[in-house]
């Protein structure tokens, strides 16, 4: 549901692909671990798909897309990750994580804007041009949920700081 949001979709598109996605994994799956949903890294291509193209677009491109995942797993090109260099997938982390971190400063200021260009630059901008409408009791619960999951993990790491703050 957080892709689909931070991609301009309805949360149901979302809700939707998990269900699907959980069943097929469950009936085609062949390890105890997978993975069932885009990561974040896909927010931008996500959001760019299904500007240009649609939703129909969207699940046009994900049919394809598994299709050449099949044939890339057929012809074993999987192998061929050793190859790439550990500052290339580190780099790569931090800009899913910059990405992550600038699709949730919508919510985090309480901001009102109805649609969000995906890409960085323009993200920025519009972000900037909107700080006058922020909501400081958005702010508020943000950072009191914020220091929450981390005292959380701090003082009682068994216990999973998000589901304390989604309780209170």
């Amino acid at each position: 549901m957080a892709i689909a949001i931070a991609s301009n979709l309805p949360p149901q598109r979302g809700l939707f692909i998990a269900i699907v996605a959980g069943f097929l994994i469950s009936v085609l799956g062949g390890s105890r671990f997978q993975i069932g949903e885009p990561t974040a890294a896909f927010i931008v291509t996500v959001a760019l798909v299904a500007m240009k193209h649609g939703y129909e677009g969207l699940v046009l491109s994900t049919i394809m897309a598994g299709i050449l995942l099949i044939i890339l797993s057929f012809a074993r090109a999987g192998e061929l990750i050793k190859f790439i260099p550990y500052p290339v997938i580190t780099g790569f982390t931090s800009g899913i994580a910059l990405l992550i971190v600038f699709s949730q400063l919508k919510d985090f200021f309480g901001l009102s804007i109805a649609s969000m260009p995906p890409d960085f630059i323009h993200k920025l901008t519009v972000y900037l041009q909107h700080l006058d409408q922020t909501n400081y009791f958005s702010v508020l619960v943000a950072t009191i949920s914020i220091v929450t999951i981390l005292l959380v993990k701090k003082y009682y790491p068994r216990i999973p700081g998000p589901i304390v703050v989604v309780v209170f």
